[in-house]
């Protein structure tokens, strides 16, 4: 359920995806203490049938939960940067 891009969860640096669409938002939102911006993020996440991006860029900033462009179902796949570019052009996305 976790696809990681950057480091480990335990790196002070790190950026991951997960599925959230199997899982009911009350068990999620919960290791948040229910914080009501981080149950926007997932239900919208699950109404999009999207995963949750989860990152932190810099060394003491704060984690951030996103909405990702992946859908929830989608395996991770590997491309080619030419061909990674040209799948988000066809997106109408920027790398």
């Amino acid at each position: 359920m976790i696809s990681l891009h950057r480091g480990t969860i335990d790196d002070p640096i790190f950026s991951f995806e997960t599925r959230v669409c199997p899982l009911a938002l009350a068990v999620v939102t919960v290791i948040f203490d229910h914080d009501p911006a981080v149950i926007a993020v997932v239900d919208e996440t699950q109404y999009l049938g999207r995963r949750v991006h989860i990152h932190r860029d810099h060394q003491n900033t704060p984690i951030r939960l996103e909405l990702a462009v992946s859908p929830d179902a989608a395996s991770a796949t590997n491309l080619a940067e030419a061909n990674a570019h040209a799948l988000l052009n066809t997106r109408a996305s920027t790398p």
